[in-house]
């Protein structure tokens, strides 16, 4: 009887050492498991704005570029939803033909007001290499593939040490990188 017990004993440790990998967590990310996977993701509104949703808990929210607030989405109906600390903020997620979400439209605030198209996980926008603090890719995105004036990149910078002026060491490299571009604008070469 005795020897019994000690098997199981020693089958309570086995499984309290190994652990059960029964469940819905077992082999899946979190983004796997949530209810908003959906959504998730970051998209262009336009070539200085990218609206990033995310789940933080089971909450759907989303963050503007250069803001400092995040909004928690709240479901209205559907692939609709609205900003549960400014219900005049409304999203509507729109799916392509396979059934993908593909755009997100914006609307009760004119400053993010608009469609954004989603961003490939590869795809990387200027404004989001800046806001990281990487100065050398921001300056790497502007040669191949953003069309870059001296008032947006004056604009960017601006924007960039008005919303996060710890930035000022990547707005200066930055700056510093894209002024030989603009040798006959003042405003870029006084900056």
């Amino acid at each position: 009887m005795r020897s019994q017990r000690y098997r199981w004993t020693g089958a309570c440790f086995l499984f309290l050492v190994i652990g059960c990998s029964e469940g819905p967590s077992a082999g899946r990310s979190p983004v796997d498991i949530s209810p908003h996977r959906d959504y998730l993701g970051r998209y262009r509104l336009n070539e200085n704005l990218v609206l990033v949703v995310n789940d933080q808990d089971g909450l759907l929210t989303l963050l503007p570029s250069f803001w400092h607030e995040t909004q928690i989405l709240e479901p209205v109906t559907g692939d609709r939803f609205r900003s549960l600390r400014h219900p005049e903020l409304e999203f509507s997620f729109y799916r392509n033909a396979e059934g993908m979400v593909s755009d997100l439209e914006v609307s009760g605030y004119e400053a993010i007001a608009g469609t954004a198209s989603r961003l490939s996980p590869n795809e990387r926008l200027l404004v989001e290499a800046l806001l990281d603090g990487e100065p050398a890719e921001a300056l790497r995105l502007v040669e191949w593939t953003e069309e870059v004036s001296p008032d947006r990149t004056l604009g960017l910078v601006n924007q960039l040490l008005r919303s996060f002026p710890s930035r000022c060491t990547t707005a200066a490299v930055f700056l510093d990188g894209v002024a030989e571009r603009f040798p006959t604008s003042a405003d870029v070469q006084e900056a």
